[in-house]
């Protein structure tokens, strides 16, 4: 039997790796959350609806409560809903889809197909595999005991497709508590970071044009003017003003007092039929770089709240992070708040430029 005293490190451990633990906790969230710890009557009231030919959104409301429509919303169960808003604007008579394969019971067993449950996963999680998670079930499925020469079963197989969570673990899980809001928190920092790489990727896609040329001809600095207020200025190194300036000498003389002014730099280029034009302004060049420094800082505010509960770094056990999330809520509330404005900073700043940098005739 698993328990906290003897098994803390070997749960910890699993638990630590992203895959089993959203294997976990899923098929912990569907017999807590779901169906509020095996609740016959909510079972029963589940079995009437997916039972049907065709399920119509007057069926589920008619048998199953809001809570429960929530929460099957959240997991993804239905195919064709995207989430409660996209429900709440079908009809009645919407048919609604939870695909070929689906979490049914039978005599009181909650039985979660592999498919639904990678389905699931993936719908928070984008990164996992299939293969991940077949790979966690063959390790979920037996486990040495690292006190004793006993090994644990997380889960079980039933059959050729559906897994159970073993009842020592869901127990163990349920005394802590905490796992559905956990997982939220994962989830919305999860969506965060995806929004965060793709417009990093933009940004580095960017500055592979320009900066192999830029870098080593103008700087980005600070100046403070008369009014003792600050202002980013774009301005030639030394080396770069000597360049240009050797460069342009023999088509015209400049004068001491005379200061060189970098305006921006433009690329043309012929595709099949279409004239591409690349252009950067030197206030572009100061927003790209603005955006280079944004960048590093989210990522590591990203890295900050992941710190929680994974990384190298992690401040916490997974365990220890459930028992803990009261405590912490607000904390790492503030700190979505704050990364989530970050995001949409950085967001709207790559929009305010994207229409200038390249346009296709």
């Amino acid at each position: 039997m698993l328990t906290l005293e003897h098994d803390k490190n070997l749960i910890n451990n699993i638990l630590n790796d992203n895959n089993c633990r959203y294997l976990i906790l899923f098929l912990y969230i569907i017999r807590k959350d779901l169906f509020k710890n095996s609740k016959q009557e909510l079972m029963n009231k589940y079995e009437r609806v997916i039972i049907l030919d065709e399920i119509f959104k007057n069926n589920v409301e008619q048998f199953w409560d809001q809570d429960f429509i929530e929460i099957v919303i959240d997991l993804g169960l239905f195919k064709n809903i995207r989430d409660r808003r996209d429900y709440d604007r079908k009809d009645g008579d919407f048919i609604l889809r939870m695909g070929e394969s689906t979490i049914t019971i039978e005599k009181d067993t909650i039985l979660t197909p592999v498919d639904t449950l990678f389905g699931m996963t993936t719908r928070m999680f984008k990164s996992i595999t299939l293969n991940d998670i077949n790979s966690c079930i063959t390790r979920l499925k037996e486990i040495r005991c690292e006190s004793t020469s006993i090994t644990h079963k997380f889960i079980y197989e039933m059959g050729d497709e559906d897994i159970v969570l073993s009842d020592d673990l869901y127990k163990l899980l349920d005394e802590i508590g905490n796992v559905y809001q956990a997982i939220k928190i994962e989830f919305t920092i999860e969506q965060f970071y995806r929004r965060f790489r793709e417009n990093q990727e933009k940004l580095m896609s960017y500055t592979a044009i320009f900066d192999p040329l830029l870098n080593k001809m103008i700087d980005l600095k600070e100046v403070v003017k008369e009014d003792g207020s600050k202002v980013d200025t774009v301005e030639f190194k030394l080396g770069g003003l000597k360049k240009i300036k050797k460069a342009l000498e023999d088509i015209t003389e400049i004068e001491k007092d005379q200061k060189l002014e970098f305006k921006g730099v433009n690329f043309n280029f012929k595709l099949s039929e279409d004239n591409i034009n690349i252009n950067l302004s030197a206030s572009n060049y100061q927003t790209l770089k603005k955006l280079q420094i944004n960048m590093d800082q989210l990522n590591e505010q990203l890295n900050e709240i992941k710190s929680y509960y994974s990384g190298k770094n992690r401040k916490y056990g997974y365990l220890e992070f459930l028992v803990k999330i009261p405590d912490l809520k607000e904390e790492i509330q503030d700190l979505l708040v704050s990364t989530k404005k970050n995001v949409e900073y950085i967001i709207e700043m790559m929009s305010s430029i994207e229409d200038e940098l390249i346009k296709i005739d």
